[in-house]
């Protein structure tokens, strides 16, 4: 029944730990910490190092395909992190690839973080910028909790703001060739890759995206309404990933029944995990998926 219990709270990053009460208590609190052979600045909340210490998936999905993609697709491209955090993506990506990472992190105190963790990482531009499906001036108020940031729309709220990935990148870094986009924003995912839509059709880069129904609904969007989008931009291959990065499912856009089963399995989150991560793969690069798909099957099945 512990068990039980303690896999329930860590759903939603709460962790039932002899130091548990440092976990809750220290939103904002930095401490200095090891991570990804650094050290680095983190909330002491945050929830990384508790994470990769006792999932041996996390985070690694995204890590081998960056690895094996770049050997796939050669020459330069830029990756786009959006959901910067900590910097602990860019920290992450640097030990596979030294192509050049886009940083967007909307968040005044976690830039202030990232700032301080990349300095001396070679080839990454750091933006601090809010991002949505259009540039638009909202007003919101922001909540941080255990190693994340989450901004909500509120009359009440400060003005904010809001770019799109396409309007930013044509102004910023224009000429580039996007070869990959990460995005991790607590639901508002869908939005932001909309805002990529001319990069989606132009460049074809592969897509790693957290999929959390609850969160979308919550945000007025829908997930399998964002796949059919994707698909409409010439997309095709899909893997589905556990929240602690375990594979669950690789298929195509085309298995509708499938897609929507994925979809309904997580919309009552107390009965499984709460989020997919999904990598989404363009049919021009189907051997790369079918490649990557083989690698990943054979990994989990050791």
């Amino acid at each position: 029944m512990k068990e039980l219990f303690k896999r329930l709270l860590a759903r939603f990053g709460l962790y039932l730990t002899k130091g548990y009460k440092v976990y809750f208590f220290s939103n904002k609190k930095a401490v200095r910490r090891e991570l990804y052979g650094r050290q680095v600045l983190m909330p002491r909340a945050h929830s990384i190092c508790y994470n990769l210490a006792r999932f041996p998936h996390y985070n690694s999905n995204l890590q081998r395909l960056v690895r094996e993609y770049q050997q796939y697709r050669p020459g330069e491209f830029s990756i786009i992190d959006v959901g910067a955090n900590i910097g602990d993506t860019l920290l992450m990506l640097r030990q596979v690839t030294g192509h050049m990472v886009h940083c967007f992190e909307g968040d005044p105190f976690y830039f202030r973080l990232l700032e301080a963790n990349s300095s001396g990482v070679g080839s990454c531009a750091l933006h601090p910028v809010l991002l949505s499906d259009k540039p638009a001036t909202l007003r919101v108020r922001s909540h941080i909790s255990l190693g994340t940031s989450e901004f909500k729309q509120d009359l009440s709220g400060d003005p904010a703001e809001f770019s799109s990935i396409d309007v930013f990148a044509a102004r910023h870094f224009p000429g580039e060739r996007i070869g990959i986009i990460k995005s991790d924003t607590d639901g508002f995912d869908l939005r932001i890759i909309r805002g990529a839509a001319e990069i989606l059709q132009a460049h074809q880069p592969v897509l790693f995206l957290e999929y959390d129904r609850g969160l979308f609904e919550k945000n007025g969007d829908e997930g399998l309404d964002f796949l059919e989008f994707l698909a409409g931009l010439g997309y095709d291959g899909i893997l589905f990933y556990d929240n602690f990065g375990k594979l669950v499912c690789a298929t195509t856009l085309r298995e509708k029944a499938t897609i929507r089963s994925l979809h309904n399995y997580i919309k009552d989150q107390r009965f499984s995990f709460p989020f997919y991560d999904l990598a989404v793969v363009p049919a021009r690069d189907r051997a790369f998926f079918e490649t990557f798909t083989a690698g990943e099957l054979e990994y989990f099945g050791r």
